[in-house]
């Protein structure tokens, strides 16, 4: 059995980099990850080029198995990208950082304990929207709900009117419905692996929850009741 010395390989590929100038198509990496309190200096950077980016994740992967982020940043390099010439992996190797993958979203599936928990915690807040297709859940006595305009109701539920229901329908005519992001999130102590995820087990609208995760708009008693729901870095 061969046992791969995994931070050899991935300091010696590291070094090399260091010390040579590249042309034509390069990506930045941190050489200490975020993920570990890695920072955008100077000296923690290194130009590689596609195929040694993909291949130093799968090796930082190797070294730190058990890191759920940099498992994430494994199974990342493995897709396309929109702004980058990714290396493309072989199907074995897809294959195998899929299932790395899988093991991560199996484990942080909450259970109906934990989601009920959660929509315990929620109970006395309302649904209240705006006519662009925004959705907020509040406290009914919450200054804001006044201040700013919010009217009674989710949007697209059965209690908003038909003018909502028309702004949504000319706000996305003709065009794609914003992407949902795969960003895994924590509310309330449980991790969720995005927050379509989240919406689905909590009964909530998806971009409602966005829109607490991302801190947008919080009133000070808003900030307090989710103050523990985040993106997880």
């Amino acid at each position: 059995m061969v046992i791969m010395d995994y931070k050899k390989i991935h300091d010696n590929l590291i070094e090399r980099a260091r010390n040579r100038k590249l042309e034509g198509y390069v990506e930045k990496h941190h050489i200490i990850p975020k993920c570990m309190n890695g920072t955008n200096e100077p000296n923690n950077l290194v130009e590689l080029t596609a195929r040694e980016h993909f291949l130093v994740h799968w090796l930082i992967h190797e070294m730190y198995p058990e890191n759920s982020d940099l498992r994430y940043a494994f199974w990342s390099m493995c897709r396309s990208s929109s702004n980058q010439q990714r290396y493309k992996p072989s199907s074995r190797v897809y294959e195998y950082a899929k299932h790395k993958m899988l093991e991560i979203w199996q484990k942080f599936k909450p259970s109906d304990k934990q989601i009920n928990s959660i929509k315990e915690r929620l109970t006395g807040t309302k649904w209240y929207h705006k006519p662009d297709g925004t959705n907020l859940r509040a406290f009914p006595n919450d200054p804001k709900i006044n201040e700013e305009g919010w009217l009674p109701g989710r949007f697209g539920g059965k209690s908003i009117s038909d003018k909502a229901n028309k702004a949504k329908e000319k706000k996305y005519e003709g065009k794609k419905l914003p992407s949902t992001s795969n960003k895994r999130c924590s509310i309330d102590g449980v991790e969720f692996e995005s927050a379509k995820a989240a919406a689905d087990a909590l009964n909530m609208n998806e971009y409602s929850i966005r829109w607490i995760l991302q801190g947008r708009g919080r009133s000070q008693k808003h900030k307090e009741k989710y103050k523990n729901w985040y993106y997880i870095k």
